[in-house]
Parts: structure tokens; sequence; C-alpha cells
């Protein structure tokens, strides 16, 4: 059992290491300015991530969604930091996306 987990979660590991990672700017979004391509670029390669990875517990497949969500909040506010930083978006206020508890270990 324990190699098929690892098969599954592999390439979710490769991807946190860079290995997939061809070095070029990932290609543009329709409607985004070169400046929004940039922090997506930096977002993505935020040293947040690492951390998060770090936190994966290949024994706990209930651990995914956690992780997935984790990534996905660390990505955005990276993003949202680096146009804030530009001048892009204003920064402050606003309401915070609601974070719903996930995994079966969120019951006890």
């Amino acid at each position: 059992m324990m190699p098929r987990k690892l098969v599954v979660l592999m390439p979710l590991l490769l991807a946190g290491c860079g290995l997939f990672s061809s070095g070029k700017p990932p290609a543009p979004v329709v409607g985004e300015t070169p400046a929004e391509a940039e922090c997506r670029a930096q977002a993505a390669n935020a040293p947040q991530l690492n951390d998060i990875y770090r936190t994966m517990n290949p024994n706990d497949i209930n651990s995914e969604d956690r992780i997935r969500n984790e990534l996905i909040a660390a990505r955005q506010k990276a993003r949202q930091d680096c146009l804030v930083g530009k001048g892009l978006r204003r920064g402050g206020g606003g309401v915070e996306p609601v974070r719903r508890p996930g995994g079966i270990n969120s019951l006890f």
C-alpha cells in the first residue's frame, strides 16, 4: 500500500522541488500585464510554498486537501503582496476569504 501512496504523491513532491520547471517565465494569461505575469511567476516560486511542502506526510492521505488548500492560499497571498508592492493593487482592508477546515483530522 505504501508504494501506491508514494506514486500518487511523487509528482507533487517533484513539482515542489522545481524539477518540472523549464526556467522560462510562465506563459502570459489573456488580459494579464507583464507586471502581473511577473507577480504570478514570483508567487509560484514563493519560499512559503517550500515550508508547506515540508509539512507533507505521505503516510496521511487525508492531508492532501489541507496541503492543496494551503498552497493555493499561499500562492494567492504571495501574488497579492507582489501586486501591492508594485502599486497595482490596494493593500489592506477587504474581507478575508473563508477558510474551511479539511480532512478527517479536523473532526477531532
